[in-house]
Order: structure tokens, then C-alpha cells, then sequence
């Protein structure tokens, strides 16, 4: 998911251009393009690649891919926007082979990557990304993937910023530091000292392995 807002500089004001599927594939992956320019844009790096906004990057907004249950249960006052075309190609069954897929980010042009199926051996990771502390979590019953900031939401309990450290019990973490336990869904405190708190989500991308790898080539898988 990406802003649509192009930030001015000294070539062009501030704009918010409107994007559709181009029907193009490159490297055998989805083109789009906007309107307003004509600009042809990566959907996996959310970059123009051609035309007149060539170099520009949009802005990651975090999301996550869930199953429908899911969804329904942890935010049942949310809207919703069903897209009817594809509501049959994308079911459970589409992760039968998890070595298909990962989860990856980009934190200042270095790439990381964690495959479905070391996650589903080992489903929490306290990883350093360059200067970035976080937490890789799945959860196989929905094959959900996500990544947060391990940096505490409330750095007043412990005098100033710390970096929490998770562990899985259950279907919930835990900070060794609080012992708070942890919705690993939403990513907010649900019991312990810092319930209420909510930790950062981060802009993890969930793909095909082999478009991960051709697109960043670079990777760090871990």
C-alpha cells in the first residue's frame, strides 16, 4: 500500500496523482501508472520507472495480508473494499508451498527478506535492521506476516527509550522487559504494564520469493 501524494521540489509542485493497472508487466510483475503524468510505476517498489516521474519514490504506508476471519475479529468496525474480480484466486490453499513466499522490507536502500517456511519453523524473530530494531512475527493459521518496532511505545516507564525483546507464548507475545503480552495481529498491549500501548508497524511486504529476488537481488535473507 502506498500514498499517493508526490511531495514538491524544485522541478514540480506538490501533487496527488490517481494510479490504474497499465496491463504491462515487468519482470513479470504488475506495472502501474497515474493519470496525471503518464509515469510507469513498480507496485512491488512502488517506484516510477518511466515517463516524467522517473525517481520517484512513493512513501509505504504499512499493511498487513490476513485471511477474512481474521480481519473480522481483530477490526469489526472497519470498511471494507470488496473486490469481486479476485475474491476467488486468493484462499488459503494459495500457500500450500510457504517456500513460495516471504515477508521483506527496505530500511534506508538495504533490503531484508524472511522466507513462510523458516517463519513457520521459527514464527518470531528479534532482528536489527542497519538502525531499525524489530520484531518479525507469523502466524500460520492465516499466513500473516508482519513486522514491528521493537522500540517501547512508552519510554517513560523505563526513564527513556528502550528496546523491548519479544518471545512467543502461545498465539500472544511477550517482552522479557515487562512482561507485557502482546496482540500479534494489531501489535497493541493487552495485558501487563504497558497494556494499551501499541507498538510501530513497519512497512513489511509480502511476496512471491522469486519477485523479491529479482527486484532486490541484494537481499539479506535471514
Amino acid at each position: 500500500m502506498y500514498a499517493r501524494e508526490i511531495k514538491a521540489d524544485d522541478e514540480r509542485p506538490a501533487q496527488t496523482i490517481t494510479l490504474a493497472v497499465s496491463g504491462q508487466l515487468w519482470n513479470n510483475s504488475l506495472v502501474m501508472w497515474d493519470k496525471q503524468t503518464n509515469s510507469q510505476w513498480s507496485h512491488i517498489k512502488g517506484r516510477a520507472m518511466a515517463g516524467p516521474l522517473r525517481g520517484t519514490q512513493l512513501e509505504i504506508i504499512p499493511s498487513t495480508l490476513m485471511d477474512w476471519g481474521t480481519f473480522a475479529q481483530e477490526y469489526s468496525q472497519q470498511s471494507v473494499l470488496w473486490m469481486k474480480r479476485t475474491s476467488k484466486s486468493f484462499r488459503t490453499d494459495m500457500y500450500s508451498r510457504p517456500d513460495r513466499f516471504v515477508i521483506g522490507i527496505v530500511i534506508q536502500d538495504q533490503a531484508w527478506a524472511w522466507g513462510w517456511d523458516g517463519l513457520t519453523q521459527n514464527p518470531l524473530r528479534n532482528v536489527i535492521l542497519g538502525e531499525e530494531a524489530a520484531v518479525v512475527i507469523f502466524d500460520q493459521k492465516n499466513n500473516s506476516a508482519q513486522i514491528f518496532s521493537r522500540q517501547s511505545p512508552e519510554p517513560a516507564t523505563f526513564g527513556g527509550h528502550k528496546l523491548l525483546t519479544f518471545s512467543l507464548d502461545n498465539d500472544r507475545m511477550v517482552d522479557l522487559e515487562t512482561g507485557s503480552s502482546w496482540n500479534p495481529t494489531t501489535g497493541e498491549a493487552i495485558e501487563g504494564t504497558l497494556k494499551g500501548s501499541k507498538l510501530k508497524a513497519l512497512p513489511g511486504i509480502p511476496s512471491y520469493r522469486r519477485t523479491w529476488e529479482t527486484f532486490y537481488p541484494d537481499s539479506k535473507f535471514e
